[in-house]
């Protein structure tokens, strides 16, 4: 195995070479991901957004995007909900612009996978938290099942 040592690396201008200098954090480039996942399941009959789960992501540049994706398994017989992403709690910005963009659940009485993303850009540096909510628009909606996986998966990406 080699080692090399040195004191100092400078680009031929003479500055401290940036991450885009060394070709990491270029536009496009995923710099980490972070997932939640658990088995439980939520049922609401409001038709106000309940909070289901979160994760945070810490961006590591301000011009970072971060892809949020949600994936989970509903059983909503003959009912209809939506599933939207707020950054932060529920009473912070939702994703969805309003809930027009959230994913609609219509089912049948059957048990089947949805998922959503949005690509969301929090222009800080600091931790933020995503959080996935369900409202009903008629009848008990209902999201993720005792017996699978659902999952919430933030994705930087560099701007």
């Amino acid at each position: 195995m080699s080692t090399i040592k040195v004191d100092a690396i400078k680009t031929r201008a003479g500055n401290v070479p940036k991450a885009s200098d060394l070709g990491l954090n270029v536009t496009g480039t995923v710099l980490q991901v972070v997932q939640q996942s658990q088995v439980t399941r939520y049922a609401v009959s409001s038709t106000s957004y309940a909070a289901m789960f979160t994760a945070s992501i810490t961006p590591s540049s301000t011009s970072s995007k971060i892809l949020v994706s949600i994936n989970g398994g509903m059983y909503n017989p003959n009912h209809y909900g939506v599933v939207t992403v707020f950054r932060g709690t529920t009473s912070g910005t939702d994703l969805s612009g309003g809930g027009t963009y959230g994913l609609v659940m219509v089912s049948d009485a059957f048990i089947a996978t949805v998922g959503s993303s949005v690509l969301d850009s929090p222009s800080t540096t600091s931790a933020t938290t995503y959080t996935a909510a369900l409202k009903a628009l008629s009848g008990t909606a209902s999201f993720g099942e005792n017996t699978s996986y659902s999952h919430i998966t933030l994705t930087e990406i560099a701007g």
